[in-house]
């Protein structure tokens, strides 16, 4: 931790030095720095020092889980990328092929079973019928494609991404507020527009659940219309059900694995035959392929991704200091690449955990920058000034 002179102090080593040295104009003028060094040093406060390095929050993996061949890698390793941006190009067209093949053969599945129907009796149709409609609002759920929900679910997006915005605003106004530059009714007026989104997206959720549940409750009544229709039917008749039930169990069944394959290559991060980058910007950390490479089918990582917006500097603070280290604490960041080129930060997160580092007990401390800089990249070395008042 560095003592920062007073300026009671400085003002006696000048009152000192005139004493012994009135003669000297050139030590009186070297006391004049002395006090004026003093006086600067007391109006930054007392900081505690630690080394850190530049990393990153979130790392993203980029993994597929079908078969392909990387045939074009068009980044490299520490190459910054933004989103949109191509990353490879996969070949994965008998992958397509075999969904092609098994849409056919349900295809197929399924005007045998509608012949199966035709030729059964009539409440054998109905339980066809009824059995199709239960598995149909099923489907939905599991696939996401219930209208109801789908526009529900749609207005909790926009509520969250207003929420964000509004949690910002409020971190940002704060901070203004303590500057003396807002007032706290403002901040107050943003909590509880927050509070009511998060109310309304609260409520949003339970509809969606009670919606739901109500679906469940329509399949569960149509299973007993079903159940009640079976009693009914004659051993001819029940033969005859039991060979369409079949039938339509394989259908759901193909039905199911069609719509997973499809998913498979249904990412973000896949543009036709292209990986593309899905996040707003980011560092190539890793390539894990080669071109010609076969992957998928064991869930393959093709690449490493540094997501940019989430760069933080990772210190390690002494343990006899950390007891002055606050989360909020303003905090100097120098860069190794040009120490005169001195960043502004906050202590974002004090660790609870201490580590070994060469012999010494240090805390991890987690640093967020509140400016840019073209020196803050993964992996560069960086000494933090952590201010303690």
């Amino acid at each position: 931790m560095k003592k920062k002179m007073s300026m009671l102090v400085g003002t006696a080593i000048l009152a000192n030095l005139l004493v012994g040295c009135q003669s000297q104009n050139a030590s009186a003028n070297n006391a004049e720095v002395a006090v004026e060094e003093a006086v600067v040093e007391e109006t930054k406060g007392n900081t505690v020092e630690a080394w850190g390095e530049v990393s990153a929050e979130t790392i993203k993996e980029v993994h597929i889980d079908f078969d392909a061949i990387v045939t074009d890698i068009l980044v490299r390793e520490g190459q910054q990328v933004k989103q949109g941006d191509k990353l490879m190009t996969l070949d994965y067209e008998d992958y397509k092929t075999g969904i092609i093949k098994k849409e056919k053969e349900l295809a197929l599945d399924k005007k045998t079973l509608e012949g199966q129907i035709k030729s059964s009796s009539g409440s054998s149709q109905q339980i066809s019928n009824l059995r199709s409609k239960a598995s149909n609002i099923q489907q939905r759920i599991n696939n996401g494609t219930d209208t109801e929900i789908v526009s529900i679910e749609a207005e909790i997006t926009s509520d969250k991404s207003d929420l964000a915005m509004v949690e910002k605003d409020i971190q940002v106004q704060t901070e203004l507020v303590a500057a003396g530059s807002s007032t706290q009714k403002t901040v107050d007026d943003l909590e509880k527009k927050a509070t009511d989104l998060k109310n309304k997206i609260g409520a949003a959720e339970q509809k969606i659940a009670n919606i739901k549940k109500d679906r469940q409750t329509q399949i569960a009544d149509i299973n007993s219309e079903i159940a009640t229709i079976q009693d009914t039917l004659s051993t001819t008749e029940k033969s005859n059900q039991t060979a369409l039930d079949s039938s339509a169990i394989k259908q759901e069944i193909s039905n199911l694995e069609v719509q997973q394959m499809k998913n498979k290559y249904a990412k973000t991060f896949i543009q036709g035959n292209d990986v593309v980058l899905d996040i707003a910007k980011g560092v190539i950390k890793t390539v894990k392929v080669v071109e010609g490479s076969q992957v998928g089918g064991t869930n393959t990582c093709l690449l490493e991704i540094l997501d940019e917006e989430s760069i933080i500097i990772k210190a390690n603070v002494s343990e006899e200091f950390i007891k002055d280290i606050k989360v909020g604490a303003e905090v100097d960041i120098i860069p190794y690449a040009d120490r005169d080129a001195i960043v502004k930060g906050k202590v974002k997160e004090v660790q609870n955990m201490a580590i070994d580092k060469n012999g010494e007990t240090v805390i991890p401390v987690m640093i967020e920058a509140t400016e840019e800089s073209p020196y803050l990249k993964y992996g560069y070395s960086v000494d933090v000034e952590v201010y303690t008042e």
